[in-house]
């Protein structure tokens, strides 16, 4: 047999008062609206209605079968008020998310976009449901084990409405259009994740709210740019004289903003080499700064004749 006592910690000896102070602390502790395990605030439960009644308690210590459990949150309510004190006035349960990919060019990940988006998602009108007499339209039931000393208490779907808690939800449903505007910010990265609150899985029962709906962004490849984080490298044909002697360079990024510099800044631009502007990659999400670019110059190096190779050989001596 299970030692009430020891649910509790305390001893046979435990005075009235110290039973009530022991559950009320481990009522607290344990209490499954905060987080606490179900069975063991059952166990608690269970001991603290024996032990607190001078008829029960005498007959369990008597080794006897007790009868007439409360249920445990009425024992809760006798303490703190309400279902546990914690949540009487329990938010509606969210239905579930629905995530979609999203796909995005580079560019429009680096001017930030809207898009107007045409949604359907299947709803119901909560008004005509039917509620299961069953479940009383909770959709969850309560089955009642007695063992010996012991009630417990096992919290389940209602069988008859599969947990839905009404009998007639197909009768009710009809589809609900929806035009939304999708803010894309500008830096959004890969994977980032957009939510739309309330457009997910819309409710099949008045207990409960509707699911969000959550767009992951998936960026495509670029063509001329490569994306690195916060950076971007590209790479640009220069000629061999302009590699030496310097040139100027017009340099677009993403068809919307001009890089503009000459290439004699370098004093000789060298071939397999990053050369860094600094502000001039994607913008970073939520500040006004941007990243670097990295830009490599691919030489476009001349064939020279005998003659030309000697002449230059005396130039570079």
């Amino acid at each position: 047999m299970t030692d009430l006592y020891g649910v509790l910690g305390l001893n046979k000896s435990a005075s009235n008062e110290e039973i009530k102070r022991a559950y009320k602390k481990l009522a607290v502790e344990n209490h499954p609206d905060k987080g606490g395990d179900e069975k063991k605030f059952q166990e608690i439960s269970n001991a603290y209605n024996v032990l607190s009644d001078t008829k029960k308690r005498q007959e369990y210590d008597n080794g006897g079968k007790q009868q007439g459990f409360h249920n445990r949150e009425d024992i809760f309510k006798h303490f703190f008020g309400g279902r546990g004190g914690f949540n009487n006035n329990r938010e509606p349960e969210k239905c579930n998310d629905i995530i979609r990919p999203y796909k995005i060019s580079l560019r429009d990940a680096y001017m930030g976009v809207k898009k107007t988006l045409n949604i359907k998602l299947k709803a119901f009108n909560l008004n005509k449901l039917k509620m299961c007499d069953d479940c009383n339209g909770q959709g969850r039931i309560k089955n009642i084990r007695n063992m010996g000393v012991f009630q417990q208490i096992f919290e389940g779907p209602c069988g008859t409405c599969k947990g839905i808690g009404s009998n007639n939800l197909e009768e009710c449903g009809y589809e609900l259009e929806k035009t939304l505007e999708l803010n894309i910010p500008k830096g959004v990265q890969h994977n980032n994740k957009i939510c739309i609150d309330g457009c997910g899985e819309q409710p099949k029962a008045k207990n409960k709210k509707p699911g969000n709906l959550i767009f992951n962004i998936e960026i495509l490849p670029n063509d001329v740019f490569k994306r690195d984080g916060n950076n971007l490298h590209s790479s640009i044909k220069i000629d061999f004289i302009s590699s030496l002697c310097g040139a100027n360079i017009q340099f677009n990024i993403m068809d919307e903003d001009k890089l503009i510099f000459n290439t004699s800044q370098f004093n000789i631009v060298y071939p397999n080499k990053k050369y860094e502007f600094k502000d001039k990659g994607m913008p970073i999400q939520g500040t006004n700064k941007k990243g670097s670019l990295f830009l490599e110059f691919l030489i476009d190096y001349p064939v020279l004749t005998e003659e030309q190779k000697e002449n230059l050989k005396e130039i570079l001596k």
